[in-house]
């Protein structure tokens, strides 16, 4: 039983999830969708989320058992469709079980990343979704440094984060609703200058002075 390379990890939104896997002498294979609330995880962590994370005490949202009567020594592919998982935004992991193995897949349905610009007295940053759209829900914003950063819906999801005393890259998490996503943002310090434009007579200067 293997999870095939081919094999998308992330997802749109609203795509449907399929994934092949090669099989061999696998009478019956358990299926258990498990579906991970990535920001509690983001907090310990900063890191995004792999096939490795422990799955103990966690408890299945969905169960399938499959049945397959191919002779034990065909090896074949077979496409396993999840229409629980349909119109959905989240991270998931896949659990395969068959013949005492088991086999994992992570799969992401949905993304963030942000776009910065420095303002007059603030960094000014926006959630961006998979469909380059800005986010501008009741949770949206930015966990960066223990500060939350929230969208201002009604300044078309703008996030304010104050200018720093030097040039940091952070790890962050960003949010919108219930799902996140880690990324790392830059955080500039304020500087300020002045342009001076003026002209001077030649005949005003001295030599010396």
């Amino acid at each position: 039983m293997t999870i095939l390379p081919l094999n998308k990890e992330m997802f749109a939104w609203k795509e449907k999830v399929t994934i092949v896997l090669e099989l061999k002498n696998v009478p019956k294979i358990f299926v258990k969708i498990f579906e991970f609330h990535s920001e509690n995880y983001y907090w310990s962590t900063l890191k995004p989320i792999t096939s490795s994370i422990n799955l103990e005490g966690l408890i299945p949202a969905f169960e399938q058992t499959f049945d397959f009567d191919k002779p034990k020594q065909v090896k074949f592919n077979h496409t396993f469709e999840f229409p629980q998982l349909n119109n959905r935004r989240g991270v998931f992991i896949i659990d395969f079980f068959s013949n005492g193995i088991n086999s994992w897949a992570v799969i992401k349905k949905g993304s963030l990343s942000h776009v910065m610009k420095p303002a007059q007295n603030c960094l000014e940053f926006y959630i961006l979704d998979e469909n380059k759209e800005v986010c501008k829900g009741e949770k949206t914003g930015i966990w960066v440094s223990g500060f939350f950063y929230p969208a201002n819906k009604e300044k078309g999801g703008k996030i304010e984060i104050p200018y720093q005393t030097s040039y940091q890259t952070k790890d962050c998490i960003l949010l919108d609703d219930d799902f996140s996503e880690v990324a790392k943002i830059e955080l500039h310090e304020d500087t300020y200058f002045l342009t001076l434009g003026c002209f001077i007579p030649l005949e005003t200067l001295i030599v010396g002075n």
